[in-house]
């Protein structure tokens, strides 16, 4: 199962940046997709180790590690990060 969350540096008007990370977690390796204000993503996205972020719809889980982060609309080096973008729905 895949879980979406907000992380690429694509700046929308609001000040937010986007990005989609493939993290390995205590529920098995997930793509999340995350948003965050501009002027803090990089320390966010640097805080992401042993964060907890909610997978599959409703359980907790913890982010062991990240495998790779890149901007919401570029493409994933890793091939089963990009296997798993291509299933994502949006």
């Amino acid at each position: 199962m895949l879980t979406l969350f907000m992380l690429s540096p694509i700046v929308s008007a609001t000040g937010y940046v986007d990005y989609k990370c493939y993290l390995d977690t205590t529920s098995g390796k997930k793509l999340a997709l995350f948003s965050f204000k501009t002027s803090d993503a990089r320390k966010r996205l640097a805080n992401l180790p042993a964060s907890q972020i909610t997978v599959d719809g409703s359980k907790n889980a913890f982010i062991k590690d990240v495998i790779e982060c890149v901007k919401e609309k570029s493409e994933f080096r890793n091939a089963e990060a990009k296997k798993l973008d291509k299933a994502l729905l949006r």
